[in-house]
């Protein structure tokens, strides 16, 4: 599976430090990939889009449109992607896998964030994918049916799973 951005392009939106180990940062992204934006669309426009991302630059990358003879703006699936790998990284970047197990590596000008903070700065990101998603993104793919959207995902036109909650989308 190729990721549909890069951690250079993630960075755009999002903070995540360049010290970090890339192969863990990229892991988050695959993660969020597979899980989260593969939950916001039907499998079929997901498959094309993970195997050809070249070919969904306009989707990814965002721009402007017209429609009904007003110009819109698609914030782009790439700034969607950046908030879903945040998230996933404010909950889970901390932790660091040691042969005596997974320890979180702090120092003496530092201090750890609670779980419960962790929690609200997750659920905080993700909660901005989804408002990307809906608000621009999703309507940018129906009303320009983009690569044949609406024909290609019909069974999930007014719906968007996350993680067994489901999001009845109006209007």
């Amino acid at each position: 599976m190729k990721l549909i951005a890069s951690k250079i392009d993630i960075q755009k939106y999002v903070q995540i430090s360049n010290k970090r180990n890339n192969a863990i940062v990229e892991q988050y992204m695959r993660d969020a990939q597979f899980i989260d934006l593969q939950n916001l669309m039907c499998e079929d426009f997901f498959t094309m889009l993970v195997n050809n991302p070249d070919d969904f630059k306009e989707l990814i990358k965002g721009g402007t449109y017209d429609y009904n003879g007003i110009t819109y703006i698609n914030q782009g699936l790439e700034v969607v992607y950046a908030h879903f790998v945040n998230a996933r990284y404010k909950k889970f970047g901390g932790e660091v896998d040691t042969p005596f197990g997974s320890v979180t590596k702090t120092d003496p000008n530092s201090y750890q964030n609670t779980e419960n903070m962790k929690q609200r700065m997750y659920t905080f990101e993700r909660q901005n994918a989804m408002t990307y998603w809906e608000s621009s993104v999703l309507k940018f793919l129906k009303r320009t049916n983009y690569k044949n959207y609406n024909d290609i995902c019909k069974c999930n036109q007014n719906k968007s799973k996350m993680n067994g909650f489901k999001i009845n989308i109006i209007g």
